[in-house]
């Protein structure tokens, strides 16, 4: 057993140290359960709910880190049969069938914890009065490779009237604020709501625009949040929160998701669970991957800093999450957990379960 598993951490170290820097090469840890704080205190069944639903794309992955597929076929085939049994069976399950590994760099192990939730906007099919900012679906000559149109360029109206646009909203720093989370919903003019989910991007990388009003305008990084950013943003004048705004080249594209599911569907495709989903980056950590966080929630004007240690599972990807030491979980919808992503920027460390490799 002892000579499976080392031969099993090799497979994995191996398939994700290919990044020269040393803070950007990920190295794996084994630990025991008893090692992750707060082990045993979740509630187990909800984190087996998200997993079952990322098992039938995990099993048919080709990420290294599941190239082992005989093992996650075992242990898929073990939760699905666990679907109405008792926390404590669940806990039991995960105990004997996975192995614990901190994930750490190199030179580092403190992972940085940022938030998302689903996004509401207010809008129109067609454009009148407040509804004249478009959500708008990929070009169909978007061709990757070649230089990338910017932000700048689309909001100036490069793609007007191009038969791309899926619907109106009528607040332009909210749908700024779509474009970072990702997926949302539009309540529309007519009573109906649509869900809009993220197809493609223009190709620019991400660029925070709160480090850039931090530096130019004098204010302290460590007050810079979403909340901040956004009233930032409505306060100041119209060109320069546009100004601000076009520093992120980066633009996303979006689809109508008709689906059957309430929550927003991630990268991996399967429904988001709030608080149960996490965004990594996925050149490191695969879909599926079940994981177990240590960090805080982030002290807010109605909620307080308290520990936040649950089992969750790599189902979704986001462009400002790279590198091995970064995660973003997902907090649902509404005001509550707009504020709880908005405020998330909590330090932590955080654990991959690994199935045991059975002779």
């Amino acid at each position: 057993m002892k000579k499976l598993l080392l031969l099993l951490v090799c497979i994995y170290i191996s398939a994700c140290t290919t990044t020269i820097p040393s803070s950007n090469r990920l190295k794996l840890a084994k630990v025991d359960f008893a090692d992750l704080p707060d082990w045993g205190q979740d509630d187990y069944k909800s984190a087996l709910y998200s997993f079952i639903n990322s098992c039938n794309k995990l099993t048919f992955s080709s990420h290294k880190l599941t190239s082992n597929s005989a093992s996650w076929y075992r242990v898929c085939n073990k939760a699905n049969d666990l679907l109405h049994s008792s926390n404590e069976s669940i806990l039991e399950f995960f105990e004997y069938n996975f192995v614990p590994f901190k994930i750490q760099t190199y030179d580092k192990d403190i992972c940085l914890f940022t938030g998302y939730y689903e996004a509401i906007l207010n809008g129109s099919r067609k454009p009148y009065g407040p509804y004249k900012y478009p959500i708008y679906n990929v070009p169909n000559n978007m061709v990757k490779g070649t230089k990338p149109i910017s932000r700048e360029f689309i909001e100036k109206g490069t793609l007007k009237n191009s038969g791309l646009e899926i619907v109106y909203v009528d607040d332009k720093i909210d749908l700024f604020f779509l474009h970072i989370q990702g997926s949302g919903r539009v309540n529309l003019d007519d009573g109906s709501t649509i869900k809009i989910g993220y197809k493609d991007q223009n190709g620019h990388p991400y660029t925070p625009i709160g480090r850039y009003i931090s530096k130019n305008y004098n204010i302290d990084i460590d007050k810079i949040s979403a909340p901040f950013i956004k009233n930032w943003l409505r306060t100041n004048k119209q060109h320069i929160a546009e100004n601000v705004m076009n520093q992120n080249a980066s633009y996303v594209f979006f689809q109508e998701m008709i689906t059957p599911y309430d929550n927003p569907i991630g990268g991996q495709g399967v429904a988001l669970t709030p608080e149960r989903s996490l965004a990594v980056d996925i050149n490191f950590i695969p879909y599926g991957m079940p994981i177990w966080i240590d960090t805080h929630y982030p002290h807010t004007p109605n909620c307080s800093k308290k520990p936040l240690r649950k089992l969750m599972i790599a189902q979704d990807k986001g462009g400002a999450i790279k590198g091995p030491l970064r995660a973003d979980i997902f907090f649902g919808r509404g005001k509550q957990a707009e504020e709880l992503a908005g405020y998330m920027k909590q330090k932590g460390q955080y654990y991959v379960l690994l199935p045991i490799a059975k002779e």
